[in-house]
């Protein structure tokens, strides 16, 4: 009787050579990371809008979704994020290629992929592990859910601010709003790109 082979088990620096699709690792399994043409758009839009304000007000760093996160009790279980921020003043002297602090900030984006119960374990997860807050764009519905361990969650549709004082001061102050005022306010819409699908069984 012969036995199946023992599947390869990686670890998170295993995930930095890997260059064909971006992975995550659980329980040192590869997981692909399926995202939508729309879900890419709308994470490119929020790593913009991130950085644009971080030119202003260097106040941390902000990575794309191939920056890999180990800051799990598993030693073989990393993450990405479609965004992801950490403060300076927490950011290694050295420079890395597994992030292994918790970010300040995690944004998510759903796609059809995704469904609401894996969403809310992947929050829950986040936050476990240390991560302030963790922002949920859903861009079909134009709607963002705002988690914090210490608060209840927030939802804010398209014409709202995206404020988040503790973590990026001012950062509702920089974008657009009302061009007869020449004010610039960051509205939800801007990260927030609609396309036709909503999940009903979202984070509510």
């Amino acid at each position: 009787m012969t036995t199946a082979p023992a599947k390869p088990r990686y670890t998170p620096e295993d995930l930095l050579t890997m260059e064909d699709a971006i992975y995550e690792l659980l329980d040192g399994e590869l997981v692909e990371r399926a995202v939508s043409r729309r879900s890419s758009e709308t994470a490119g839009q929020c790593l913009y809008e991130f950085n644009g304000y971080l030119r202003q007000n260097p106040i941390g760093e902000a990575y794309a979704p191939d920056m890999t996160i180990a800051i799990f009790p598993d030693p073989n279980r990393a993450r990405r994020a479609d965004v992801s921020f950490v403060r300076n003043e927490r950011l290694p002297r050295e420079d890395f290629g597994v992030l292994r602090i918790a970010p300040d900030l995690v944004v998510e984006v759903m796609s059809p992929s995704n469904s609401g119960s894996a969403m809310r374990a992947k929050v829950d997860e986040w936050l476990d592990a240390g991560v302030r807050e963790v922002w949920v764009l859903y861009p079909g519905a134009r709607e963002a859910y705002i988690y914090r361990s210490d608060a209840k969650p927030r939802v804010l549709i398209a014409d709202d601010d995206i404020e988040t004082p503790d973590i990026l001061p001012a950062f509702a102050r920089r974008s657009a709003i009302s061009s007869r005022r020449g004010r610039r306010r960051l509205r939800a819409a801007r990260m927030l790109k609609a396309y036709a699908w909503r999940d009903p069984a979202g984070p509510r």
